[in-house]
């Protein structure tokens, strides 16, 4: 008889969970602009050249999972940015070189807003980026990112939101030193970008 009691107890409690508490499915397409910094420099002259990949929009499709005031995120994206040799002032490209695959995975709270309304969820993550070089002849290389990003939704219509989303990243190198000139050392690589999509949820 106990046994049956807590039964049906445990029952209520599952039929009374709060919506807030039930897990939200929701899938997001996006498209960004990605600035690049770091990668490699000419440590013969501290004032001179940087190479790296230069800014370029990039295209992503994410799902992700909102429990309570938790999100977590898989995202996949895609770019193929110039190679840039920046000097003092001024620049060279050399365009269909390189390619960018991104795949990354955040978690972070809502600060602020709720299901229904306008929110703000601050994230943080780690990517996997994988680097290809067309024409080079050089095999794709992985590389981690670690990020961090402030992402905002605004309601739309009952299933469909804006989003924008802010975020920064840092990793190692896509070079190996082994690519670089003479004279030119690697660095840490960082990455900025700014979002806007859609998003679809239940």
């Amino acid at each position: 008889m106990q046994r049956r009691s807590m039964l049906v107890l445990m029952a209520m409690l599952m039929v009374q969970v709060p919506d807030t508490l039930q897990a939200q499915v929701h899938l997001t397409v996006q498209t960004s602009l990605v600035e690049h910094r770091g990668h490699a420099y000419d440590a013969l002259d501290p004032g001179g050249a940087a190479l790296m990949p230069a800014t370029v929009r990039e295209f992503a499709l994410g799902i992700g999972m909102d429990r309570g005031t938790w999100r977590v995120s898989l995202t996949a994206a895609n770019s193929s940015p110039d190679l840039l040799v920046m000097g003092e002032g001024s620049g060279i490209l050399t365009g269909d070189v390189l390619e960018s695959t991104v795949l990354g995975l955040a978690i972070g709270p809502r600060m602020f807003g709720g299901p229904d309304q306008a929110e703000l969820h601050l994230m943080a993550g780690a990517s996997l980026n994988r680097w290809s070089f067309s024409g080079l002849g050089d095999p794709p290389r992985n590389r981690v990112l670690f990020t961090l990003a402030a992402e905002g939704a605004l309601p739309l219509t009952r299933s469909i939101r804006g989003v924008l989303r802010l975020e920064g990243g840092f990793g190692s190198s896509l070079f190996d030193q082994a690519d670089l000139p003479e004279g030119y050392q690697t660095r840490s690589a960082r990455r900025v970008s700014l979002a806007a999509g859609l998003r679809w949820q239940r």
